[in-house]
């Protein structure tokens, strides 16, 4: 029997902390997870005391997504609130995150979410900044021209 997942891996983790699934593999999972520092698949299997591979099996069946996936997930979503909300630098942010590096952060937002942390900071996607300059040029190119002699001479 295969199950329909019912939320994405970003609606549980935005879901309260006291609010559950109703199912106990996912609403343990969630809980390890949010909790954890590590983030790795052996260390929540560990926490709750399972084997890996059946716990990585049940969350794909409960969500749609591997359990590999999920905590990605849940370490990008925590890196773009942090980029969001505060104004530590991307390293930081990376290595509180799990990322090793910035660069590895911003690639992974890239791959996901097509934003930058700068963009995402910033409030502004680099295709938002290309059509503004775009509709800017063809604004000017309407735009008839003063000629400065005729401008003088009026006034």
């Amino acid at each position: 029997m295969k199950l329909t997942p019912t939320a994405t891996v970003a609606e549980l983790f935005e879901m309260p902390a006291d609010t559950k699934t109703g199912d106990k593999i996912l609403d343990a999972v969630i809980e390890v997870i949010r909790s954890s520092h590590t983030l790795l698949v052996n260390d929540v299997a560990k926490e709750l005391g399972v084997n890996r591979t059946d716990l990585s099996g049940a969350i794909r069946l409960l969500t749609g997504v591997s359990l590999v996936d999920m905590i990605h997930e849940w370490r990008l979503l925590q890196a773009m609130k942090l980029i969001k909300e505060t104004d530590l630098d991307f390293l930081s942010i990376a290595n509180t995150c799990g990322f090793t590096k910035a660069e590895h952060l911003s690639e992974a937002l890239e791959r996901k979410h097509h934003v930058t942390p700068y963009e995402l900071r910033h409030g502004c996607h680099r295709n938002d900044i290309r059509r503004h300059r775009r509709k800017m040029a063809l604004l000017a190119a309407q735009t008839p021209q003063v000629e400065p002699d005729s401008v003088s001479e009026k006034y």
